[in-house]
């Protein structure tokens, strides 16, 4: 019965909006890598607080960066920001595309994540 619980709690998740965007993305975009942040927040529901305050911060075409600290810190809140896992508050420009602008699916199928582990 658990089983069937959960398939019938799971049918009634809301779907994400895959194609609705306002814009289009240029054919070879992110061609630079310049990432911005303006004023990013991020709450997972509303009556929670945010896990992510006000981050402001520039990453150049192609630099390395590291982004690392304990468990809770907010790693992995960051990356779902850029990939619109949760909408958040404040911008994220992409070689000088405001993502909230593009449609899910032109998003996610333009960007991935490459772990790179040093022994």
């Amino acid at each position: 019965m658990t089983s069937i619980e959960r398939i019938i709690e799971y049918t009634n998740i809301k779907t994400e909006p895959l194609h609705e965007g306002r814009i289009k993305p240029p054919v070879n975009w992110p061609d630079k890598g310049e990432i911005v942040f303006k004023n990013v927040s991020l709450s997972y529901d509303k009556n929670l607080p945010n896990v992510l305050k006000n981050i402001s911060l520039k990453i150049y075409p192609a630099e390395k960066i590291g982004i690392v600290g304990r468990t809770g810190a907010g790693k992995s809140s960051f990356f779902q920001t850029i990939f619109r896992m949760y909408e958040p508050d404040g911008q994220i420009i992409i070689d000088g595309v405001d993502i909230k602008d593009l449609a899910l699916e032109d998003l996610r199928n333009k960007l991935t994540i490459i772990p790179v582990f040093k022994k």
